[in-house]
């Protein structure tokens, strides 16, 4: 899982800050090109969600119901926290 974590880093997916109440832990967040891979993302749970039992039918059946405001709704959460934390 680190070596994940390095290359989603290294790519500028995610960003990584120490944790203000507990320096020894990272709090990654995405960035504005993490963000926009969200619909290729939705794409591939629901590609799965055909192929196997996922386990999380709940976020299948709210993406199926109505996938851009899904992914609006996802957008606008990120767009929140990227200014609170700025």
């Amino acid at each position: 899982m680190a070596d994940r974590l390095q290359r989603l880093l290294f790519h500028g997916i995610i960003t990584a800050e120490r944790d203000p109440s507990d320096g020894r832990k990272l709090i990654y967040s995405l960035t504005a090109k993490g963000i926009d891979l969200a619909p290729v993302l939705t794409e591939m749970v629901l590609w799965a969600a055909q192929h196997e039992d996922t386990g999380n039918q709940p976020l299948v059946q709210l993406i199926q119901k109505d996938k851009e405001q899904f992914l609006a709704a996802a957008r606008q959460r990120w767009v929140e926290q990227t200014s609170r934390h700025s």
